[in-house]
């Protein structure tokens, strides 16, 4: 039991556990605050912003996984010419090789040519180019709107 001496205030009891329960509640906010920041680690956005494709044009983006089994989910619209069209192609380092040159390829998602899709792939570790293509339009340009995100 602690014993106070003579004189010896509420204020004198409280201020020194005042500071304890201070600093105990800072480590419990730092140390939430982190866990969720490793949480979170994995969702990665890949795309989410709106960008033209100009005609006979690709745009990429390239991203990496570090394990087997992460999911690339999303969805995109494309606007521009006569048929609001585009194609989006999932391919790993090769087949982005093999796709420039003109050659066939194994796709991890391919869309055809649409408007509007939802994007969905289960893959596992390696290099990947999400592709979005407007090859096939002699003139016109495509605006495409992109969310698309690894989980």
């Amino acid at each position: 039991m602690r014993r106070f001496r003579v004189g010896t205030t509420f204020r004198d009891i409280v201020e020194p556990m005042r500071n304890t329960v201070l600093r105990a509640l800072v480590l419990c906010i730092a140390s939430q605050s982190l866990a969720l920041a490793v949480g979170n680690y994995t969702d990665r956005i890949i795309i989410r912003d709106k960008f033209t494709v100009e005609a006979r044009q690709y745009r990429y983006f390239t991203f990496a996984t570090e394990t087997d089994g992460v999911e690339l989910k999303g969805r995109f619209e494309a606007q521009g010419g006569s048929g609001n069209d585009i194609e989006v192609f999932l391919l790993d380092r090769d087949g982005f090789t093999n796709w420039k040159n003109g050659h066939k390829v194994n796709t991890w998602y391919n869309s055809g040519r649409v408007t509007v899709a939802n994007v969905y792939a289960k893959i596992p570790r390696g290099e990947y180019y999400l592709i979005f293509s407007n090859t096939f339009s002699l003139a016109s340009n495509k605006v495409v709107t992109a969310d698309v995100r690894l989980d």
